[in-house]
C-alpha cells in the first residue's frame, strides 16, 4: 500500500508474453571393436547417441547407412530396420533425452563374401526434433578394414587300401 493515493491505478501492471524456444545439441558415436572386417561374415558397430543440452530432447532418429553392399541383419534395439527396399540404410528411433542422457544401439550387418579387401566408411547421423544448436557433430563416420580370407582345404583318396609294390 502506498500513503499516496494512486490517481490511475489501471497502470500499476505490466504483463509479457514470450515463446519459449527449446534447442537439443545431439551427437552421435560411432565406433566398432577395431578388428578387420572379413568378407563372408557379420561385422558390429555400435552407435552412441548424446543430448548435450541446453533442452530435452522429444525425440530423434539415427541413420546408419552401411558400405555398399552391406545389409543389415540385426540389432540390440528393436526400433532398428533397415528401410524398405534399401538393405543398406538402418533408421533407429530415439526416445525422449534428459540433458546428458545417451541412448546406445548395436548394429550387425553383413559383409558381402565378393566385398573387396580395402577401407569402407560407415556413416551415421543423429537428426532430432528440436533445432541442433551445433550441427558439427551429428554425424560420426568410422573407417573399417575390409579383409578376404579363404579356409582352403584339400582330400585325396585312390579308393584303395593296399598297393602292391613297383604298381
Amino acid at each position: 500500500p502506498d500513503p499516496e493515493p494512486d490517481p490511475d491505478p489501471t497502470d500499476d501492471t505490466a504483463s509479457d508474453t514470450n515463446e519459449v524456444l527449446t534447442s537439443a545439441d545431439l551427437s552421435i558415436d560411432k565406433s566398432d571393436d577395431g578388428s578387420d572386417a572379413v568378407a563372408g561374415t557379420d561385422y558390429t558397430y555400435t552407435l552412441v547417441v548424446t543430448n548435450n543440452g541446453p533442452s530435452v530432447s522429444s525425440g530423434s532418429t539415427v541413420s546408419d547407412t552401411l558400405p555398399a553392399g552391406w545389409s543389415f541383419v540385426s540389432s540390440t534395439n528393436t526400433t532398428c530396420a533397415s528401410v524398405g527396399l534399401d538393405p543398406e540404410t538402418v533408421t533407429c528411433t530415439v526416445g525422449s533425452l534428459v540433458v546428458g542422457g545417451s541412448r546406445s544401439f548395436t548394429i550387425t550387418a553383413a559383409v558381402p563374401a565378393d566385398a573387396a579387401a580395402g577401407t569402407v566408411n560407415n556413416v551415421a547421423d543423429v537428426t532430432g526434433n528440436e533445432p541442433d544448436p551445433d550441427p558439427t557433430n551429428d554425424e560420426d563416420t568410422e573407417p573399417t578394414d575390409v579383409v578376404r580370407e579363404a579356409d582352403l582345404a584339400i582330400t585325396k583318396d585312390d579308393g584303395v587300401t593296399q598297393v602292391t609294390a613297383g604298381d
